[in-house]
């Protein structure tokens, strides 16, 4: 395994290696991606084998046009969110064009694609003349990668090349949008938050199903008011506990805080690795107002979580 930081030579050495047919680690905005040649089978079905999971397989493509060239019938809904939106995390599940093979499809009508707002995987997808694969860089059910040393203990001995791009600017998943069956359906909270998204589709169903994690940490969401949390730890909280704050640190004397800030876009950059750094620790989590990105984040630790205690009735 090589690690290259994103000049020419790492540009040169994963578009090499990508038309060769492999899988190559890269960053995004969102998270470090697996790319390969999605019109390729054995790329495709190596990268399946990789994550562990099932298909459909993410595309990335370089405009709207590449992304929706895959597709058909596609919704006017689906051009003006783009226009807005991309490049940028909001991924838009839409139904597949006659020419998208079942090893990245499988037998669902429909696929994932996204035009991501970072320069590496654009330059990359132009190098290799066509779209990458998109799907995040680590074994399926675990902590989400948006540093380079998040991949390299996931897959390190399961790809050639990771692009070392530094954190992802935004650090979580992309939202992601259905758009395949006529109703606007959102699938996954993610960095593009649900209320820009009403901005130009007024009417959004929801339907984020839980899909518990297995992220190696035991993280609990205190369901309650914020004063109420420092004097129910200091009865129930094991001594070497933390609490994962959002700008509050000032309200837990004697307790061991780590403060993501108030400022929720940075929190959300920093979640995964604060996470990942606080593994074999007991986590109480304080909890967020759910609008805007903190409805986000919600979801996020919920999927991530062991359990809640709620305020005592």
């Amino acid at each position: 395994m090589t690690i290259l930081i994103p000049q020419e030579e790492a540009l040169l050495k994963a578009s090499e290696l990508v038309l060769k047919g492999e899988v190559v680690a890269i960053p995004t905005d969102t998270l470090y991606g697996l790319a390969a040649d999605p019109t390729r089978r054995e790329p495709v079905k190596r990268l399946l084998q990789m994550k562990g999971r099932r298909i459909p397989v993410p595309i990335l493509a370089r405009s709207k046009e590449e992304a929706f060239s895959l597709c058909r019938d596609v919704p006017e809904e689906a051009e003006e969110l783009a226009r807005m939106f991309w490049p940028g995390p909001l991924t838009l599940i839409l139904r597949k064009g006659a020419d998208i093979w079942n090893e990245l499809s499988g037998r669902w009508r429909f696929i994932a694609v996204r035009v991501p707002g970072h320069e590496f995987p654009a330059r990359l997808m132009q190098a290799v003349s066509g779209p990458i694969t998109g799907s995040s860089a680590n074994l399926s059910g675990g902590l989400s990668p948006s540093e380079p040393s998040h991949v390299v203990e996931e897959v390190r001995d399961l790809v050639p090349l990771i692009v070392d791009g530094g954190p992802c600017p935004l650090g979580i998943e992309s939202t992601l949008l259905d758009l395949s069956a006529g109703k606007p359906t959102l699938l996954r909270y993610g960095a593009l938050p649900l209320d820009d998204i009403e901005k130009i589709i007024p009417s959004v169903e929801i339907n984020v199903k839980p899909h518990k994690k297995n992220p190696g940490v035991e993280l609990i969401i205190m369901d309650m008011p914020l004063d109420e949390i420092p004097r129910i730890l200091r009865k129930v909280a094991p001594s070497d506990s933390v609490v994962l704050s959002f700008g509050n640190s000032h309200i837990y004397e004697g307790i061991e805080v780590v403060d993501l800030t108030s400022d929720l876009k940075e929190a959300a950059r920093r979640l995964y690795s604060t996470l990942r750094s606080l593994r074999g620790r007991r986590i109480y989590c304080e909890p967020l107002e759910e609008v805007g990105l903190g409805l986000t984040l919600v979801n996020v630790l919920r999927s991530l979580s062991s359990f809640t205690i709620r305020r005592p009735t």
